[in-house]
């Protein structure tokens, strides 16, 4: 990929990349897509000040760089990392989120819990068979979609059998 100035939107879905290596070089892109691919170096965005949407599906990446850039990347509002292999996921530095969809991957390890739940909206991380237990503020959402199995956890600490009405368990 050649670097070049570019703002907004950069969907490289279509074409026939194995690498996101140069990636760093656009600095003032707003929404990265990239789907379909099967790369064997991590994902590393770097700084991306302006990156407010994230849609990386089907890409089969080790996760160390995507969980790295969430950390250091609290801007993003929407996030789409499904039908990927990714196993944990701590999206608790990501205060404007919105809008959050990891399902089908392999998670066995989830943290929502980013101080501002309220605002996220929409989220569904079904399809994770190895996710038992996601952590979560206090605060519930009527369109958060998991799987039958897994819990909302207000504490990942203590562990506990009891669950209230809104499907909370301490785990």
């Amino acid at each position: 990929m050649k670097p070049k100035r570019t703002n907004g939107v950069k969907n490289i879905s279509s074409n026939d990349i194995t690498s996101l290596e140069g990636i760093e070089a656009f600095t003032n892109i707003t929404k990265l897509i990239y789907t379909n691919h099967s790369i064997s170096t991590t994902v590393v965005l770097g700084n991306k000040p302006h990156l407010k949407e994230v849609i990386l599906n089907r890409y089969y990446s080790p996760t160390d760089g995507i969980t790295s850039f969430f950390a250091i990347a609290p801007q993003l509002e929407f996030l789409v990392l499904s039908k990927n292999k990714h196993t944990q996921l701590d999206v608790s530095n990501n205060t404007n989120l919105i809008y959050l969809e990891y399902n089908n991957n392999q998670l066995t390890q989830l943290n929502m819990a980013n101080g501002n739940n309220n605002a996220l909206n929409f989220t569904i991380v079904d399809n994770n068979p190895n996710l038992t237990c996601i952590q979560i503020d206090s605060t519930l959402n009527s369109y958060w979609v998991k799987d039958a199995h897994a819990y909302w956890s207000t504490d990942y600490n203590y562990p506990s059998l009891s669950t209230d009405a809104k499907n909370l368990l301490m785990c």
